[in-house]
This record gives C-alpha cells, structure tokens and sequence, in this order.
C-alpha cells in the first residue's frame, strides 16, 4: 500500500515522453501500449488513437477497480509497449515501485520518464502526495531486477528505454 497517493498528481496534458515518442514513430498501427499510472485524463489515449495504437491506461489512484482489472488483463495479452510517464517518482515505497516496473515489464520494449524535482535525491511530501526528488539515472537499479534498461536522449527528453530481459 502507497502511504501517499498520487492521485493529485495526474496533469490533463500529454506527457513529454508520449509527445516525443509519437514525433519519433516509434509505434506503429495496431501497436498497444499499456499506460502505467496513466492518470484520469484521455488526452493520450485520444493522441495514440489518431496514430492508430490502442492505450490501455492503468491507474489505481485515478480509475476504477472494474476498469483496471479489465486493463490488466489485457496487457498480459496485448500490450507491445508500455509507457511509465512521471510515475515512479512520486512513489515513495521501493516495493511499490517494483510493482510497477514489473507490471510495465510485460511489455517487450517499456519507457520511462521521471521528475527530478529539486534533484537532491531525497525525498518528501509535497502538496500532492510525494516526491523523490532523484536523478532519472538513480531508477536504472530498480528498473534493471525487471528488465535490460538504459538512459536515452529522444530529442531534449532524457528517459530510460528498457526491453524483457528474455
């Protein structure tokens, strides 16, 4: 269990990582790409809708239970990406990070983008919720029990590509 919730971190606006990703084509048609901690907004299902890619949003904090088990589901069946956009940042507990990173990880190619904060490394609550106030390269370790991870640039945008380790 989170001890501070994110939901009042969800911003109606399309991430930077998504943004970047659809200037880079990186999906194709017919590509689904599950949103980790996606938030209550659909602006990036709608954006990834045009390109002709399905965006399943899991959010625990922003959607309800029925629609995220729905979700889950069909991430273990379909999802060719994920996209882990400003999330794992404003998780304090290293346990539930993991738990995101592992669902993430059934992806075969999984992005991540974090908010540094004040980049002192230590974290604290902010008005809403947490924030880890960590360097992006300081998530490669938890990132990398789950998968084959590295730090990228795409364009100005600094974020971690990983694949499956399989």
């Amino acid at each position: 269990m989170q001890l501070y919730t994110s939901a009042k971190t969800s911003r109606k606006q399309v991430p930077a990582l998504h943004k970047a990703l659809l200037k880079a084509k990186v999906w194709q048609p017919g590509d689904v790409n599950a949103d980790i901690g996606g938030g209550k907004y659909d602006l990036i299902t709608k954006a990834l809708c045009r390109a002709g890619v399905t965006n399943l949003v899991y959010d625990p904090f922003n959607r309800s239970e029925s629609h995220n088990q729905t979700v889950l589901r069909l991430i273990q069946e379909r999802a060719t990406t994920a996209t882990v956009a400003n999330v794992l940042n404003v998780i304090a507990e290293p346990e539930n990070r993991a738990e995101v990173i592992e669902l993430a990880s059934q992806a075969s190619r999984v992005f991540f983008t974090v908010y540094e904060g004040n980049k002192s490394g230590v974290g604290c609550a902010t008005r809403d919720g947490w924030q880890e106030n960590r360097k992006l390269g300081t998530y490669l370790p938890e990132i990398r029990r789950f998968l084959k991870a590295e730090a990228q640039s795409l364009g100005r945008l600094r974020l971690i590509v990983a694949q499956s380790l399989a």
